[in-house]
């Protein structure tokens, strides 16, 4: 009878560490584990997983001399590139939105792109986010606006943001 009774607890035991025992590490409520995989860039390097929805990091974006040219002029200029007319350095830091209509639709509204850039003339400095389609941007004695957009867009494929082209304007 004793051994029924210590063999009954120790079955006991063994059943409730089972059922509570938890499942793998703790982790706070909602989050997410990662995993290890790693993303190779275009330049050879590699990105992990990162952030609340485990999304890759963006690759690095190459670094390229700038673009000069005179006053009035026309930049063409690419994710992480930077254009210099007279004083001012215009950066294309990233690209944020592009709402224009596909080329390949007809649409009631032309859209525009949105996109960050950094002005510099002098010691004054502003980075902001650009529309295509508003007035010209004022900074430092210059007028800056966006006058063309590469490449197109076309319904059902999407751009990739390092593949975008932007020519600035650049007057007094």
């Amino acid at each position: 009878m004793k051994y029924i009774f210590g063999l009954a607890l120790v079955a006991l035991v063994c059943v409730g560490t089972f059922l509570l025992w938890p499942e793998g590490p703790a982790q706070a409520p909602g989050s997410i584990a990662c995993t290890m995989e790693a993303k190779i860039c275009p330049d050879g390097s590699a990105v992990r997983r990162t952030g609340p929805n485990c999304e890759f990091a963006d690759c690095p974006v190459p670094t390229s001399p700038p673009v000069t040219a005179t006053i009035p002029a026309d930049m063409t200029l690419g994710v992480g590139q930077t254009g210099v007319a007279g004083t001012l350095s215009v950066t294309f830091n990233k690209f944020v939105q592009d709402s224009r209509c596909p080329i390949d639709v007809q649409c009631i509204q032309a859209g525009a792109v949105n996109i960050n850039v950094t002005f510099v003339s002098g010691t004054a400095t502003v980075t902001k986010n650009m529309p295509s389609d508003e007035v010209p941007q004022e900074f430092g004695g210059y007028k800056i606006s966006i006058v063309d957009i590469m490449p197109p867009r076309k319904s059902g494929a999407e751009i990739d943001p390092r593949d975008y082209k932007i020519t600035f304007h650049v007057g007094r």
